[in-house]
Formats: C-alpha cells, structure tokens, sequence
C-alpha cells in the first residue's frame, strides 16, 4: 500500500508542531524555514530533528525514504507533501 499525498501532508504539518521554535502558529501553509530553527545543541537543530522524524514517520507508514529536495525549508507542508510520495 503506498501512502498518500495527504498522509505526508499531515505528518509534516503535525511534526512541525512539535519543533516549530518561533512561537507563533503553524497550518499547512507555513514556510518551513521561518518556523524551524537552526540552533545547534547537542549536534542537532530543530531542522535535522524535523527531516530525520518526518523520514522516519514516512517509511514506517508505507512510504519510501525518498531524496528531499535541496530547497525544503523554503516549502510548505502543502508544497512538499507531494515529492516526498
């Protein structure tokens, strides 16, 4: 069974609501970047945390450990929930 766009959708948004740094709100339409921090404290920033869990919820919910493109943080949940299928 393949996983769909909306599944990834999801998971993006709901890790981002768990590592977003900037106190503010967070939907499906938030710039990456302006949410994630890049602090580093104990080798790892918000950043890395939010790619490596969403990786890991991807592949464990049927999905494939697929490249993420180079400009990520410049994306939204929305725009990129599909090249992550």
């Amino acid at each position: 069974m393949a996983i769909s766009i909306g599944l990834v959708e999801y998971l993006l948004f709901d890790n981002l609501r768990y590592f977003h740094t900037n106190g503010q709100p967070v939907d499906k339409d938030t710039v990456l970047s302006t949410a994630l921090g890049s602090s580093k404290v104990a080798g790892s920033t918000p950043r890395t945390l939010f790619r490596d869990v969403t990786r890991h919820d991807i592949v464990i919910n049927g999905g494939t450990d697929k490249p993420w493109p180079a400009d990520w943080l410049s994306q939204t949940p929305h725009t990129l929930a599909p090249q992550l299928v």
